[in-house]
């Protein structure tokens, strides 16, 4: 008796009684005889279960039963679609995380140590005039306004360090009259508020 079964190449674990995959092709050349019966149903059902894929393979057979006993070689070709197994989710990229709403937010450090130079003299971090915006106006700027795009609040803490108020140097401490800024301009005034009081830059770092 010549009996022999061939599958697609398929994707994903499979158990003994189930076909996984996207499309299986099984293809079976068999003689009229009992055993080859047996064992084509054995195949196509799992303990008993009259699956639709077994009505395909029993409807096959059927067909070759009722020849008698015709000795000749037959071919049944039989089809089974299944579930398609499932994806492995894409890298996500910035963009889809802000197309699903994501929230966010800045928090400003400035440094006011000495290391930034004399804020009254040119060429200076901290030097600024009417007109002009210095290093850290144009860092505050460029990125405030890039960030913002994606905050919902847009209400921005402001915090400096390295200058010294009542020659007592702080480490960390609130620029501006509020603990949050609005927007990237109430950052820029809660920095340049700073220029306006009596601090002191601390030794350099």
């Amino acid at each position: 008796t010549e009996f022999t079964l061939q599958h697609a190449s398929v994707r994903g674990p499979s158990s003994s009684c189930e076909i996984t995959g996207k499309v299986s092709v099984v293809t079976a050349r068999v003689e009229n005889t009992e055993d080859v019966w047996n064992r084509s149903r054995q195949f196509a059902s799992c303990d008993d279960d009259a699956d639709a894929d077994a009505e395909v393979m029993d409807d096959s057979l059927e067909e070759i039963e009722s020849r008698g006993n015709d000795s000749s070689i037959s071919s049944v070709t039989m089809s089974t679609v299944v579930p398609d197994i499932p994806r492995r989710p894409k890298n996500a990229k910035f963009t889809d995380y802000a197309s699903s709403g994501l929230d966010i937010d800045l928090c400003v450090a400035i440094d006011f140590t000495s290391s930034n130079g004399n804020p009254r003299e040119p060429g200076t971090l901290h030097f600024s005039m009417e007109g002009m915006m210095n290093d850290y106006e144009e860092a505050i700027k460029a990125i405030g306004t890039t960030i913002s795009k994606y905050s919902l609040s847009k209400r921005f803490p402001v915090w400096g360090f390295g200058a010294k108020y009542d020659g007592m140097v702080r480490h960390i401490f609130q620029c501006g009259n509020a603990p949050e800024a609005n927007g990237v301009e109430g950052v820029l005034d809660a920095y340049r508020s700073v220029f306006e009081s009596d601090f002191i830059m601390s030794g350099p770092t």
